[in-house]
């Protein structure tokens, strides 16, 4: 499989969540001593996945690929995951080749290596 740019691309399907938080009850009116108005969001990755990505822009890098990352926390970047045969995160796709769950450097090596044998 090519990217937009005519190389070889490896799709990296990883999970990043966005916790919105808000002030306590207790402290948010504002007769309230130390009434604070603060809110926001935080955004976090699952640290197996935060791992894989990192191997994967190494890696991508070393063997020339297009990297390409897909967020599962929407339902579009879901059924794009499905559609590509992956079964959970983190997952990498290789050409036709899927690889599910936490893997290891060698792991990863190897399969490029068996996809990509005369380039490696």
């Amino acid at each position: 499989m090519t990217g937009r740019s005519g190389r070889r691309k490896m799709t990296v399907f990883v999970r990043r969540e966005t916790v919105a938080f808000t002030p306590e009850p207790g402290v948010s009116h504002p007769c309230w001593p130390g009434y604070k108005t603060v809110t926001g969001s935080m955004s976090y990755m699952p640290y197996e996945d935060e791992e894989l990505l990192e191997l994967a822009k190494r890696l991508s890098d070393e063997y020339g690929l297009e990297l390409e990352v897909i967020n599962m926390n929407s339902l579009r970047e879901k059924l794009k995951a499905k559609l590509a045969g992956v079964k959970k995160a983190p997952a990498v796709r290789i050409g036709d080749k899927v690889l599910d769950g936490t893997l290891s450097e060698e792991e990863l090596r190897k399969a490029l290596e068996e996809i990509m044998p005369s380039e490696a």
